[in-house]
């Protein structure tokens, strides 16, 4: 049986400060901190392996584990002197809320670990650390298809132990001369490209649809901030994600623009914060995700958040400095010039799908600041960039998802003044005519804060593709505006289930208590093939 663990945790940059550091201050205030499991679906509780811990906490007093940063790639030793696990495989809460820090000390988790130390191993020491010990697998703590691999196996470096990406504690027992010494290779990295067209293997098959977040003291979608004994907008979806959800973590995540409200410096300080605690919950890497701006997010004017036409104030380069930047720090590389960036898929199901965000924010004119526009060269490239103008097989599903849309979205969507700030893409024809003719299935968005679908057929002479092929359009609800902005009144987020016959869009809204999200039927449907290619409703039964 090993002798002790190591467990995987990812840090968190900006206002959210430093995991191990806020642990720390608990530590020193109380005495003691709680550092909870956050476990993956397909995990279950080792309660064999726990029990032999009790045991020598209650003979020794302490344990010594390990604590690696799947972020900032760094070691950690830490002091266990108790753990509380769930009698069942459902989750419980802290056993000690004010040992624990804020922004976790209200969401329940499978186990708790009591910890009085928390001290980094320095880098240059960490590997001679490492090799102390060797993996001791544990064959019903989950389904690791490498765990023969690892067996009896000395520790070799960090990267070897982190690129598991698919569990998140690694057990271990002291070295010894008989034990392998080789580095096992499971999971090649995935260089960071704006396109990867190489498959990124997911763990489940749905993609998470995240949209108009709107991080800013206006609305409430905080991290960190909640009232006492009330969980934050963000802490009550990603526990959503994590407890409600069963199917494993998305094979990617949308977050189709409009993250800010006003695109000011702290507002992306948040949003950023938020996809790191998403990326750490959920066990997801940076090119899970495709993010793109919105109008919000896009400082042309000095209020990007303004509802009336205004003419342009900024230079372009001045103007999407903030979300350049945001970008640079998600992804680790730079943008192109556009933003654009795509995904090659393989599902657990084994279908396969490509994703291409697309900035619809890109002006052709002075006086159009916060209007939609894609402009025909950025989806031109990005469908180079995928390889779609390629002779050969292709993928199951083409996605675009952008941040304006492409038809109306609520009955309001009409001509009343002309001073009014229409919100329908100002390329929708082309972007149209250009997705149809290369094959796209679906073409998600946000922007209205209202869910929708519609589907779109149109003839084009020339004969680039079927008239009667259709391609379908989806919006997704607001995940985090106030609902004074929000048509429904409702905040929602979207998946999309993928698989060989069609798709399931299943919308999850947060209930009129606002304790949880929920599935909404009423705006849910189910997508499947037609005879000429694309996707069409599939008729109720």
């Amino acid at each position: 049986m090993p002798t002790s663990m190591i467990l995987r945790f990812r840090d968190l940059a900006g206002p959210v400060g430093s995991t191990i550091a806020r642990h720390n201050d608990i530590v020193t205030a109380r005495g003691r901190v709680w550092w909870a499991w956050w476990n993956k679906p397909s995990e279950r509780i080792p309660r064999n392996l726990f029990a032999q811990f009790k045991q020598t906490l209650a003979d020794h007093h302490h344990l010594d584990i390990y604590l690696a940063d799947s972020g900032q790639y760094l070691l950690y030793k830490g002091r266990l002197i108790e753990i509380q696990e769930a009698d069942t495989e459902h989750p419980i809460p802290s056993p000690n809320p004010d040992q624990t820090p804020e922004y976790y000390r209200t969401t329940p988790y499978k186990a708790w670990f009591g910890l009085t130390h928390i001290d980094q191993i320095p880098p240059g020491e960490t590997e001679t650390e490492l090799r102390k010990w060797s993996y001791d697998e544990i064959a019903d703590f989950t389904d690791d298809p490498f765990l023969l691999s690892y067996q009896d196996k000395q520790l070799f470096n960090l990267d070897e132990i982190l690129h598991r990406r698919h569990r998140t504690i690694y057990f271990i027992q002291p070295y010894n001369f008989g034990h392998k010494t080789h580095l096992v290779e499971t999971l090649p990295k995935v260089q960071p490209q704006n396109f990867i067209r190489e498959p990124i293997v997911g763990h489940s098959s749905f993609i998470l649809h995240l949209s108009d977040i709107h991080f800013g003291a206006k609305h409430g979608f905080a991290i960190d901030e909640s009232q006492p004994g009330k969980r934050s907008l963000a802490r009550l979806l990603i526990d959503d994600l994590r407890y409600q959800v069963k199917a494993g973590a998305p094979a990617a995540v949308i977050i189709s623009g409009d993250l800010t409200w006003q695109a000011k410096p702290e507002e992306f300080e948040s949003a950023a914060s938020f996809i790191e605690r998403l990326r750490s919950e959920l066990g997801l890497e940076a090119y899970h995700f495709v993010v793109i701006p919105g109008n919000h997010d896009v400082r042309w004017t000095d209020d990007p958040a303004s509802t009336v036409p205004a003419l342009v104030q900024f230079p372009e380069e001045e103007a999407k400095k903030g979300f350049r930047d945001f970008y640079l720090r998600l992804f680790g590389i730079p943008p192109n010039q556009f933003f654009s960036h795509g995904r090659r898929l393989l599902l657990a199901n084994y279908v396969t799908v490509d994703l291409i965000g697309l900035s619809s924010s890109e002006l052709e004119q002075t006086h159009f600041a916060g209007y939609g526009y894609v402009r025909r060269e950025q989806i031109q490239q990005a469908a180079r960039e995928m390889g779609w103008e390629e002779k050969g097989p292709r993928t199951a599903y083409r996605v675009v998802t952008m941040h304006h849309h492409l038809v109306p979205v609520v009955p309001e969507e009409e001509i009343g003044r002309p001073d009014k700030n229409y919100s329908i893409t100002l390329d929708a024809g082309q972007m149209i005519h250009e997705t149809l003719s290369r094959g796209v299935d679906l073409i998600v968005h946000g922007h209205m804060h209202h869910p929708f679908t519609g589907a779109i057929m149109r003839g084009q002479t020339g004969k680039k593709f079927s008239p009667a092929r259709s391609l379908i359009v989806n919006a997704t609800g607001s995940a985090g505006v106030d609902k004074d902005h929000i048509p429904s009144g409702i905040n929602c987020y979207t998946l999309y289930n993928f698989h060989p016959d069609g798709v399931r869009i299943q919308v999850r809204a947060k209930g009129p208590a606002d304790v949880s999200f929920a599935e909404a039927g009423d705006w849910g449907c189910e997508l499947q093939h037609n005879s000429y290619g694309g996707l069409v409703f599939k008729p109720s039964t």
